[in-house]
């Protein structure tokens, strides 16, 4: 238990030391303010979890009860609020479905669902190369990671909060304001779940996601 709440510290030094290291001067400030600002990043988004092969929950009366297999297309909806050439600020949500239960009997699928997953994310963003046309940037979050429906109710699983890194890089297009905008997320989650038995189980969600999408700055 201690070390699950010293690993849970971390996050929140991490952002810590961002926040004091990438914050603009007041004379930088001054004289940049027209890098400040708003981007908006869509991108249709890869993602794998470390348990995408699935792994098994429990027994039920016989049944084999199988646990969540990710490894499908989702969406990644963020917005950055640029406060300096160095540093953002950055609120989104990366969505998906996935697979959550198959129950086997004698071999045979007797049954299986689907639900939806989303994690929220907040943190800084700090940018590498704010003066040329490749913009390059990675920053850690905080994430926040749950189920939205029930599309399986024999097995529960809870929502929890971890950490996640970015890697993205913004390459403008035309002069209105649009740009590509690949990037590469790696989310940490360990869910708790509990099973048509009752018993309790940890479910390790991290998950990377690969996203190649589209932005608008004004």
């Amino acid at each position: 238990m201690r070390t699950r709440v010293s690993i849970r510290v971390l996050p929140v030094t991490f952002l810590a030391i961002a926040f004091l290291t990438a914050g603009p001067g007041a004379g930088e400030a001054a004289q940049e303010d027209s890098a400040r600002g708003w981007v908006l990043r869509v991108s249709p988004t890869w993602i794998d979890s470390i348990h995408s092969g699935g792994f098994v929950v429990g027994y039920d009366d016989g049944t084999t009860v199988s646990g969540v297999e990710l490894q499908d297309v989702g969406i990644s909806i963020a917005g950055e609020c640029r406060l300096s050439p160095r540093f953002g600020l950055e609120v989104g949500i990366l969505a998906t479905s996935s697979l959550v239960g198959v129950r086997v009997r004698d071999g045979a699928v007797v049954g299986a669902g689907t639900s939806s997953y989303y994690t929220l994310i907040v943190g800084p963003d700090i940018h590498l190369t704010p003066d040329h046309p490749a913009d390059f940037f990675f920053g850690p979050f905080l994430a926040f990671t749950d189920r939205a429906d029930v599309g399986y109710h024999h097995d529960r699983i809870g929502g929890d909060f971890g950490w996640g890194a970015i890697l993205g890089v913004d390459i403008p297009v035309g002069e209105r304001g649009w740009r590509v905008c690949p990037s590469v997320r790696y989310v940490e989650a360990n869910l708790d779940g509990t099973n048509g038995n009752g018993d309790r189980f940890d479910l390790d969600f991290d998950h990377t996601a690969v996203g190649v999408g589209f932005g608008y700055r004004w």
